[in-house]
């Protein structure tokens, strides 16, 4: 019997959650189901694959991204923000891919949320996870895939933190997403909050 290839094997898991991540119910009735039992069998099938390219030795930040953004997809979101920040330190910083823009998001969120959980039960936090945010949505702000809600929610964490990176962080974003709505609500709230209306004319 002919080995299984590992390659091969995370080629069609990626592909399988790819497609999961772009499946949409339709407007017609009983669609919401049917998207819904579609997105589980492409989740199976990337599971399946994934599995045995692991059985196969894949090696590399792949299989770890992969079964990362599985775990979120399946609403096992710890085990999802463990595994993206386990995979982050052998990511290529230039990686195009979708798998990547869904790490780095990924990752940023969990650093959030870690961040967040702790001002909440009043725990002091390592400082290197702020970093590691700005880091993440710098890498987004790059990505070829990146979005104008990633910036945003760059801005949304700096900004309730007051950070001083905040308006260059919503500068470099308008300039990459000129027509994002959402950005030049969050100019016009910080011009509004520095000057008033004089600055918005």
């Amino acid at each position: 019997k002919k080995p299984d290839d590992p390659k091969a094997r995370l080629d069609v898991a990626e592909t399988s959650l790819l497609q999961a991540l772009e499946v949409q119910p339709s407007t017609g009735r009983g669609s919401v189901r049917l998207a819904q039992q579609q997105r589980k069998l492409l989740l199976d099938d990337c599971a399946r694959h994934l599995d045995r390219a692991d059985q196969a030795g894949a090696s590399g930040w792949r299989p770890t991204a992969l079964r990362a953004v599985l775990m979120a997809q399946r609403g096992r979101d710890r085990q999802a923000y463990e595994l993206a920040a386990t995979t982050m330190p052998q990511l290529p910083p230039d990686a195009p891919s979708r798998l990547a823009k869904e790490l780095l998001t990924l990752f940023a969120h969990g650093r959030q949320f870690a961040i967040q959980k702790a001002v909440r039960d009043k725990q002091k936090w390592p400082s290197e996870w702020m970093t590691d945010v700005h880091t993440a949505y710098s890498l987004l702000l790059k990505h070829p895939l990146g979005t104008d809600a990633n910036v945003a929610d760059h801005y949304d964490f700096l900004n309730f933190f007051r950070s001083p990176d905040t308006e260059v962080v919503l500068d470099q974003g308008i300039k990459r997403f000129p027509s994002s709505a959402a950005l030049h609500q969050r100019l016009r709230t910080q011009l509004l909050r520095q000057g008033g209306i004089k600055l918005l004319v």
